[in-house]
């Protein structure tokens, strides 16, 4: 298995591994969606919490997934008790339906039905 990861800072994209992937953001691979919600997708037009909450970028998000595992458990932990620094807690509350809404569309569909023809 292998995550494709776009790098503009250095104007290539780059292959993770498993391994690397671990290694690196020491968290699992699997999160990597709830980490993508929360700080936005440029390649596929989707900002991130940044824009909307100052303070809020890529130490911040990958600081929750790796505690919380995933977006649905973060977003259900901070409708009961706090996550982190009352920004975060801010956030959290007030753009849930905004992170909830870029997983949706950063979601792969897996029910389309899809037949193609040989030529």
């Amino acid at each position: 298995m292998q995550i494709v990861m776009p790098m503009p800072e250095f104007g290539r994209w780059f292959f993770y591994t498993l391994k690397h992937c671990i290694a690196q953001y020491n968290c699992d691979p699997s999160s990597d969606m709830s980490f993508q919600c929360i700080v936005g997708d440029e390649v596929d037009g989707v900002p991130g919490i940044q824009h909307v909450v100052h303070g809020f970028g890529r130490k911040t998000a990958l600081k929750l997934v790796k505690k919380y595992g995933s977006l649905q458990n973060l977003l259900s932990t901070a409708v009961v008790r706090p996550v982190g620094k009352q920004f975060m807690q801010d956030a959290l509350s007030k753009h849930g339906d905004y992170l909830q809404k870029n997983y949706q569309v950063l979601s792969l569909r897996r029910d389309v039905d899809v037949h193609l023809k040989e030529e």
